[in-house]
């Protein structure tokens, strides 16, 4: 099962990987320049990430407060 999410994490990144470079063939010349290509793809993976990170919730246990681990460490030397 861990194998199959691998390759199919490959494929969807050949398949972005491809889409952008058609996208970019098509686009740059004409209608945008190479730097508002790169802010579009900064944009874009900044967005999926959001995504991404609203369904990967993940709860993390509860640490002592900085404040606390300071003294605790200055006690400790």
């Amino acid at each position: 099962m861990n194998n199959a999410k691998a390759h199919l994490a490959l494929f969807v990144v050949n398949l972005l990987y491809s889409i952008n470079y058609l996208v970019a063939k098509g686009l740059m010349p004409s209608l945008i320049g190479a730097n508002g290509f790169i802010v579009l793809r900064v944009l874009g993976a900044t967005g999926l990430f959001w995504i991404l990170l609203a369904f990967a919730y993940e709860k993390v246990a509860k640490k002592i407060s900085s404040g606390l681990q300071f003294v605790v460490c200055l006690e400790l030397e």
